[in-house]
């Protein structure tokens, strides 16, 4: 476990559970936590992020640096980010709007990068070539939770 995120990779899946808010030094430990899973998988690995509902909201560095050079950098390291936004609250379902709204709107990102309400809806949207990997997915999905 890195500091403000919990991880582990089935395959060519890095999943990655958010337990503090993410801050400038947390994203930098999971860019290269995303390093190291593109090394040992050999070729570039699908993440998918997860951030609990009452996290917290980034401070305007973290958003500055995730919005501008990480999020650039694990795009052409990653084959694909996903991020589920759990919770059912209205905040939750007007952020995963927004956002997939934006994803649509930055059309070269939209097909490598989708949000979610659930892991199992991420996990469930895996392509065909991955579902062997669908059980231990969810059970280190359910590890991560802590």
């Amino acid at each position: 476990m890195s500091e403000g995120f919990r991880s582990g990779r089935v395959g060519p899946v890095l999943l990655v559970r958010w337990v503090e808010v993410p801050r400038v030094a947390t994203l930098k430990g999971l860019e290269r936590e995303i390093e190291r899973a593109t090394r040992e998988h050999g070729q570039p690995v699908r993440v998918v992020l997860v951030l609990p509902e009452r996290l917290g909201i980034p401070d305007a560095d973290a958003r500055q640096y995730a919005s501008e050079g990480a999020r650039k950098l694990m795009l052409e390291r990653c084959e694909r980010i996903d991020s589920v936004l759990e919770g059912d609250s209205v905040t939750q379902s007007m952020l995963r709007t927004v956002l997939r709204t934006m994803q649509m709107l930055i059309r070269t990102d939209s097909a490598r990068t989708v949000t979610y309400a659930s892991v199992d809806e991420a996990i469930a949207a895996l392509p065909a070539a991955l579902r062997a990997h669908v059980p231990a997915l969810r059970e280190l999905a359910h590890t991560l939770r802590g």
